[in-house]
């Protein structure tokens, strides 16, 4: 006899659903995806961090590149500040010299104005005495043209001109630029003093002998700088000691006191 219970279905196990067997998969699969990450990621980064080393790298080169432009910039700056310098110094230098070129212009045309006093001064004695002017050339003593009115103002100038041109000889002679320049100066002025005439009171022949003397060695040691350094010094060295006799004669006359350094 057939039962109730026996028209029942037979129980069976049940089997894994469809669920178990995605997670079981997502799990098989999830292993060579995480080695793949890990591999592929390993791989990147050394890549990675070669990229950032050479952008630092770049970026350091350029900042180094900044800061010679900002060197090369500042000498720049420093050399134009230097140069404009000059240019200035140049300028003063120019505008000096070409105030005493007109300073030595005047003086020249002082000088032959002066000496066309005298030439006439001289042609009118000639002419009183009725014979002509002689000069002696003896190794002590000169005789001095006379006519020409003593005028101390114009000798007191000449001889501060005198030790000023000294005082600049002494100058160039020390860097040895424009010395020749400077001793034809010194030259000029001794001529210029005869334009003033004698001082009172003093040696005609002996003062005039004494400051032709010395304005030959100063034409002389000029043109003899130019060939040797040594002679033209010599030169000078023997005018600028017999120069103080001369400013001593002149001292005692005008009752000036012109002295050498």
């Amino acid at each position: 006899m057939t039962t109730a219970t026996d028209l029942r279905p037979p129980r069976t196990q049940p089997s894994p659903g469809r669920a178990k067997r995605r997670a079981r998969w997502v799990a098989y699969a999830g292993v060579p995806a995480i080695f793949l990450a890990g591999l592929v990621g390993g791989t990147l980064l050394p890549e990675g961090t070669a990229e950032l080393d050479a952008a630092n790298s770049g970026l350091r080169s350029s900042q180094d590149q900044v800061d010679r432009l900002d060197s090369d910039l500042a000498a720049a700056k420093l050399r134009n500040a230097t140069l404009s310098e000059s240019l200035e110094e140049a300028k003063d230098e120019a505008a000096a010299a070409g105030a005493k070129s007109q300073a030595a212009q005047k003086r020249l045309d002082a000088r032959e104005a002066k000496l066309d006093e005298r030439e006439h001064a001289l042609e009118q004695r000639e002419e009183d005495l009725g014979t002509d002017e002689t000069v002696s050339t003896g190794s002590s003593a000169v005789d001095a043209p006379t006519g020409v009115e003593f005028d101390r103002a114009y000798a007191i100038d000449i001889g501060n001109d005198i030790v000023h041109d000294i005082k600049t000889v002494d100058r160039s002679l020390r860097d040895g630029i424009g010395v020749s320049t400077a001793l034809n100066l010194l030259s000029d002025s001794y001529g210029r003093l005869l334009d003033a005439g004698i001082p009172p009171g003093v040696n005609e022949s002996n003062y005039y002998g004494r400051v032709t003397t010395l304005q030959t060695f100063a034409e002389d040691a000029a043109d003899l700088y130019y060939t040797n350094e040594m002679e033209g010094s010599t030169k000078y060295a023997v005018l600028r000691e017999q120069t103080p006799p001369l400013l001593d004669q002149l001292n005692g006359a005008l009752n000036s006191n012109l002295r050498l350094p």
